[in-house]
């Protein structure tokens, strides 16, 4: 199972695809005995971008914000499956449909774009420099 943003189609979006148009696991997945579950978690932003844009730049936004496509139609197109979830409480009935339909699964479930946070805070400040 991959847990991915919804920036994927540049990085675990090729892994995907190789998945669906070949029927194998997705390379990262450890073979668990269920078909293979991508999980897009689309809060339409480069996230870790956006974050540290709002905390220090002052909330200036540039290129962080983005428009996915529907991953889970992507999934089809390939022969996969796809689950859009829109909401709260549809990601577990989502993943057990996944698991139990033993073929590659894409996930899409809309997240809120404004829960974010950086996770380190130290990224920015200036370097101590021996005197």
């Amino acid at each position: 199972m991959i847990f991915a943003g919804g920036g994927i189609k540049w990085g675990k979006g090729r892994e995907a695809l190789t998945a669906l148009a070949e029927t194998l696991e997705v390379p990262v997945v450890a073979s668990t005995g269920h078909a293979d579950v991508m999980v897009v978690l689309d809060n339409e932003a480069w996230g870790a971008e956006k974050a540290y844009q709002q905390e220090f730049y002052g909330g200036r936004l540039l290129g962080a914000e983005i428009t996915s496509p529907r991953y889970d139609k992507f999934a089809e197109l390939c022969g996969g499956k796809g689950i859009w979830v829109d909401g709260p409480g549809g990601m577990d009935p989502a993943l057990e449909a996944a698991l139990a339909s033993n073929e590659t699964t894409i996930i899409q479930g809309k997240t809120d774009p404004g829960a974010l946070m950086t996770l380190r805070k130290d990224l920015f400040k200036a370097p101590k420099l021996p005197r």
